[in-house]
């Protein structure tokens, strides 16, 4: 016989008998879901609907990597011009012109290491690529303040755009790996590239 303290479970399971017709895995199936086809794989293994949208932190961090990956799509973009305007002319450049690409590269530089997008935790981008533009940057800053009009700064002037524009485009493959990593898990990006 079921003892005084055998009441909570009695009634529970009196419960349950009342409603089970009613509870998912009890109910008669309809047509449509006995029917359905499986949901694709890629759908199941969706992180950004399951987890990430859900996620304050992770949602933060989706929505300051897609920041940092426009900032380096439009780095690489204005590192490039600046490094064809430098290539063109034959004079070395104005040190306005050279100031210029300095400070953005610089400011460039600087947002990626402020983000927190870099190192070893996170994985996304090196130290190293996030800080060579401002290291490019300074370095052509000291061949203008040192010797304006000599063939090492018109050579500083278009090589540091170039550093800057090829640390942009490593940002952004890696921005892009990371970004993907918020959106899918691992085997439903394999599963991206077979239909």
């Amino acid at each position: 016989m079921p003892a005084d303290a055998d009441k909570f479970v009695i009634s529970f399971r009196k419960q349950l008998d009342r409603v089970a017709s009613e509870l998912p895995w009890l109910s008669p199936p309809t047509a449509q879901i006995a029917h359905a086809p499986p949901l694709p794989r890629r759908t199941l293994l969706d992180r950004y609907e399951q987890h990430t949208k859900h996620c304050a932190v992770c949602l933060a961090a989706l929505t300051l990597t897609e920041h940092c990956l426009r900032l380096s799509r439009a780095a690489a973009q204005a590192s490039l011009m600046a490094a064809l305007a430098a290539l063109a002319s034959r004079a070395p450049p104005s040190p306005l012109f050279a100031v210029a690409c300095a400070l953005g590269a610089s400011a460039y530089s600087i947002a990626l290491l402020r983000a927190y997008v870099v190192g070893p935790v996170v994985g996304a981008l090196s130290n190293r690529v996030a800080a060579a533009p401002l290291a490019a940057a300074s370095v052509l800053l000291t061949a203008c303040m040192v010797r304006p009009t000599s063939v090492f700064t018109h050579v500083c002037a278009v090589t540091m755009p170039l550093a800057t524009a090829s640390a942009a485009v490593w940002a952004t493959q890696a921005l892009e790996t990371l970004r993907a990593r918020f959106i899918f898990t691992e085997e439903a990006k394999a599963l991206q590239i077979s239909p």
